[in-house]
């Protein structure tokens, strides 16, 4: 549960980039390369549309459970006298906000990397002055392009399974204890 909290938790097992990769740019073509780079471009995009669906998803619950714990809150506010069944109600209350707090943990800015790179990285010294690279340069660029899609798309995919593990662990954690109050309060109520 602490690890759904703990940013530095996260951060520390963050999957370090890739430098190269089995196969130099000098064993391939341009032609495989531009294919590559397509396939990699879509892999980005999709774990990007994986980010903003993980996060539709945390907001939904974020409102279920604050409409929930306004509910409560309004009920027992109302009260003028506490029974036995009141108590439950004040459980599931402080699960609601429980709930809510990892969510809220789970919506603030999150690392993320989005398609592309700015022009400023690709237009440098080392691309334009240096005369191997002036040689096959469009190569080179797809080559680096490449490089930096792979750690996006492992990067992306790391904190998009940390945030969906922890959707699934509050959604768990909230019919386990929910199905649990009202098995209580059917026991009371008796």
């Amino acid at each position: 549960m602490l690890k759904y909290i703990s940013k530095k938790k996260v951060t520390k097992n963050e999957p370090k980039p890739k430098l190269s990769f089995e196969i130099g740019i000098n064993e391939t073509d341009l032609e495989s390369l531009t294919f590559i780079y397509e396939e990699a471009k879509i892999r980005v995009d999709d774990t990007v549309k994986d980010h903003h669906e993980t996060s539709k998803k945390v907001f939904q619950l974020l409102l279920l459970f604050i409409s929930i714990s306004s509910f409560i809150s309004g009920y027992l506010f109302k009260l003028k006298s506490f029974k036995n069944i009141d108590v439950i109600i004040c459980i599931l209350l402080a699960v609601c906000i429980f709930a809510s707090y990892i969510l809220i943990i789970l919506v603030r800015p999150t690392k993320f990397r989005a398609p592309g790179r700015a022009p400023s990285k690709l237009m440098t010294n080392k691309v334009y002055k240096n005369r191997i690279v002036q040689k096959n340069r469009m190569a080179y660029l797809i080559y680096q392009e490449l490089l930096h899609a792979q750690a996006k798309i492992e990067l992306n995919q790391y904190y998009n399974t940390h945030r969906l593990n922890a959707v699934d662990f509050i959604i768990r954690f909230m019919l386990i204890t929910v199905s649990t109050l009202c098995l209580m309060a059917l026991l009371i109520s008796n």
